[in-house]
């Protein structure tokens, strides 16, 4: 049997790590990908997505830290963007994530999850502008 060349061993950390966040296991998700990111420091797609799981957690700051880290290491990554601007929608800070998801709309127009993100994120606009109009209720 062959064995694992050590510097490509972080890719493994780092595709367990991306599992375990699309599952929502976000402490074995960090596990993973924190151990990736100390076998290949300064990787922009392994931050990336600690970022992104990070602002998961609901640790916006220091995910969005991490995400802008990533789009300075790489400026290219579309997604880096998309993510940035997703965290904001979350939140409804929704001229921030247009800013963001715009930005990567741009970068990679045909991707489709970044057009899945831009259509959720007019979605929600619509709907809150919709909201708005409506009486309260409540009164």
């Amino acid at each position: 049997m062959r064995r694992k060349r050590k510097d490509s061993l972080w890719i493994d950390y780092y595709l367990l790590g991306c599992a375990y966040g699309r599952c929502m296991k976000f402490k074995k998700a960090i596990q993973h990908l924190n151990i990736a990111n100390k076998l290949n420091p300064n990787n922009a797609e392994v931050i990336r997505n600690i970022g992104w799981i990070r602002c998961m957690q609901e640790k916006k700051d220091h995910g969005r830290k991490l995400l802008k880290k990533s789009i300075d290491l790489d400026p290219t990554n579309a997604l880096a963007y998309n993510d940035l601007g997703a965290s904001y929608m979350f939140e409804e800070n929704f001229e921030e994530a247009q800013k963001w998801i715009k930005k990567a709309s741009e970068m990679d127009p045909h991707d489709d999850f970044i057009i899945n993100t831009a259509e959720k994120l007019e979605e929600l606009m619509a709907y809150k502008k919709i909201m708005s109009k409506l009486p309260n209720l409540n009164k």
